[in-house]
Parts: structure tokens; sequence; C-alpha cells
């Protein structure tokens, strides 16, 4: 597949632009763009993949969807106060050159950033034919859901050993919800296909990676307090290698996640992006 860089939207270019002003600022440090280094490379970030994903597909979420992405930048800021909640009982993380009210536009990225990755991801990732024997009746997807709760409640109680289950645990509780209410699942669709697994977790995967190299190098910037023995101790930037182990379920619950909020304004066939990465064809494009 070609893609000509010249026949990306403008927005495109301004998107790179962004990337660029942010990474030659990680040298100069030049105020005030230094304290907002998230929202301007990570905006570039999705003003890029948007382009890309339109002049693949002649369509995308910022340029057909406005109003849907505006939301999603919102159920975004929501999303991530999930993490940062159990960060108050965990203490995972802590930040340092941070104003709280950038932390209020940093979190507006995360969602958007991991959407528009999946995105792109299915414009390349093919249909894989493995499927699974297990057929997710309501019995069982309600004992997803148990285990879920189970699993995000067990970190409040020990965080020092069950802290990385909170990458794990919404996704169990989220998911089979949506399922159940008959909106896109994760778990209802492997049963035909791993596709959106896969997809899911490349686009956890580059946005992790992404995360943490612009971070080793930013002025306001997260630092981890949790330690792992052993290799697995072994960093990649600040990030021990078992860390990103995280950022492939932090795909799914990311997914997870915007069905459910969307789900609170939008009917299950209205669902802008389908759980293979692709935008709804009932949804008609808002312009040309």
């Amino acid at each position: 597949m070609k893609i000509k860089a010249h026949m990306l939207k403008v927005y495109g270019y301004v998107g790179i632009a962004l990337i660029s002003t942010a990474i030659i600022n990680f040298y100069f440090v030049l105020q005030p763009f230094a304290d907002w280094y998230i929202p301007i490379i990570w905006f570039g970030f999705i003003l890029f993949i948007d382009s890309l994903v339109n002049k693949i597909k002649h369509r995308s979420l910022l340029w057909n969807h406005p109003k849907e992405f505006v939301l999603i930048l919102f159920i975004s800021i929501f999303f991530w106060l999930i993490f940062e909640i159990y960060n108050f009982f965990t203490k995972n993380w802590s930040y340092t050159n941070y104003s709280g009210y950038i932390h209020i536009v940093d979190f507006a990225t995360t969602l958007p950033s991991l959407l528009e990755l999946s995105i792109l991801m299915s414009c390349f990732i093919p249909k894989i034919n493995l499927k699974i024997k297990i057929i997710f009746t309501k019995k069982l997807l309600y004992g997803v859901l148990i285990i879920g709760i189970i699993i995000s409640t067990i970190p409040i109680i020990v965080p020092n050993l069950a802290f990385p289950l909170i990458w794990v645990g919404p996704f169990l509780v989220l998911d089979p919800i949506n399922a159940l209410r008959g909106y896109p699942s994760v778990i209802k669709t492997v049963q035909h296909s791993f596709r959106s697994v896969y997809m899911f977790f490349i686009a956890g995967i580059i946005g992790g990676f992404l995360w943490e190299l612009w971070n080793n190098f930013a002025y306001p910037k997260w630092i981890y307090l949790m330690s792992v023995p052993g290799i697995f101790g072994v960093k990649l930037f600040a990030m021990p290698l078992l860390g990103y182990f995280g950022y492939l379920s932090f795909a799914l619950e990311a997914y997870s996640f915007y069905v459910f909020a969307s789900s609170l304004y939008q009917k299950p066939k209205r669902i802008l992006i389908n759980v293979d990465g692709t935008l709804n064809s009932a949804k008609l494009p808002a312009k040309d």
C-alpha cells in the first residue's frame, strides 16, 4: 500500500510540526511550551495519524466526525481518572514539574491516541481466522464480570502486590457489560476472529513505546515508583520491560471504556468505532 505524503490533509502537516516542535524543545526547554509538551506532541500525533487514516481510507475520526471526536476528548479525561484513583492506593507513579490544570488537558489525549492508532492498525492487519471454541453465553459473561470486579478490587486492598491488575480489571468489568447490553465487545468478537485483539495489542504497544520515549526526554514527566525484581527489572526508558505488557491490555481497556461511555448516549448500531477498528458505515460522514 503506497502512501504519498503530499496527499495528507493540511492538519496532518500541522501535526508533524507540533511533534517536531515538542521534540526540539526537549533540548531547549523553552517555556511555556515545555510545560505543555504532552498536549503539543500528542495532539500533533493524533492529527498526523488521523490524516494518515484519511489518506488510506478516505474517511477518518476527526475529519468526518468532529463532534464525536470532541466527545471522545471528554470521555478520555474520565478514562484516565480511573487510573489516577487507583494510583492513590498503589502509588505506582508520581509527577514532577506538572501543574494540575495541565493534567486535565493531558488526560484528554489518552483515549483518542489509542483509538486513532487502532483505526490505523485496522488498515493493515488482515483477518485472522483463529477462533476459540468457548461460546460466551450470558452466564459466562456474568462470570467474567464477577471475576473482573474481584480483580479490579484487589489492587485497592493489597496495592503493593496486586498493582499490575489495574491494567486488566477494568476491561474484564466493562467489556462483559458492553456485551450483555448488546454493544461492541472484544470478548464476544474473539469467538469469530482474533483480529481485534492483535490490532489493539499492536496499537497499545506502539502507544506505550511512544509515551515512554517522549516522557523520557520531557521536562514535566511521570516517574515510576514501583520496583520489579530480577531480569524483568531491566528498563526501556523509565519503564521496566515487564511493564510494557500492561500496554497490551490497556488498549483493550481504552476501547471498552469508549464503548461503555458512548452507550450512555448512543444505540449499539450507532457506535462509531467498531470492535475491529473500522468506522461504522451506519454513521454517515459529516463531510467528504
